[in-house]
């Protein structure tokens, strides 16, 4: 899930609402690696979904763990460890597959409400900070055109950001030619 451990329940189920939204097959109907994705991130939260979970898992890394350190100081260990590995690796994919499917954990994740707008909302603002840096980056690139005199590249600008344009020039024109308006409005809002 990308996140770091300690976190509540509600912390968990917005961070893999996050990385479910980005990963959903239906968002992404022609990449095959979005559904591993999605299911990857359905495993990862039903590991940390709750308290009970989390601890049930933590117990597994331990015992892993204690199971490494054992084969790895024997005799013939790296042999042994490795086949371990193997074991374990081949025990969580049946796990994975036993376990609830990715489309019933993010039935049951997108169910709580202010989870889903929390993560929304979270996602929301990393939108629309890329689409400001895209603007101005593409102001910038309008600005240097305009300095080399090159109209189709600022005409170019103009078509794409039509909407921000008119948002700010249309207001503008509107109260430098009728400056009462302007004022009126002022104290209409203030």
């Amino acid at each position: 899930l990308g996140v770091k451990r300690g976190l509540t329940d509600r912390e968990y189920k917005v961070a893999y609402l996050k990385v479910a939204k980005a990963s959903h097959p239906d968002a992404h109907p022609n990449d095959p690696a979005a559904t591993a994705r999605f299911q990857r991130a359905a495993w990862a939260y039903e590991k940390v979904r709750d308290a009970a979970a989390r601890g049930a898992y933590e117990g597994e890394l331990a015992a892993q763990r204690g199971r490494q350190g054992q084969a790895r100081g024997s005799p013939g260990g790296q042999q042994q460890w490795q086949q371990q590995a193997y074991y374990q690796q081949r025990q969580q994919q049946q796990q994975q597959q036993q376990g609830p499917s990715a489309a019933e954990t993010w039935a049951r994740a997108s169910s709580d409400v202010a989870a889903m707008a929390e993560a929304f909302a979270d996602w929301l603002s990393e939108e629309a900070l890329g689409r400001r840096r895209d603007f101005e980056a593409d102001l910038n690139q309008a600005v240097d055109a305009a300095r080399r005199r090159d109209w189709a590249a600022v005409r170019g600008f103009a078509y794409r950001h039509s909407g921000a344009l008119a948002s700010v020039v249309i207001p503008a024109v509107l109260f430098l030619r009728y400056p009462p308006a302007a004022v009126a409005l002022v104290r209409f809002l203030g």
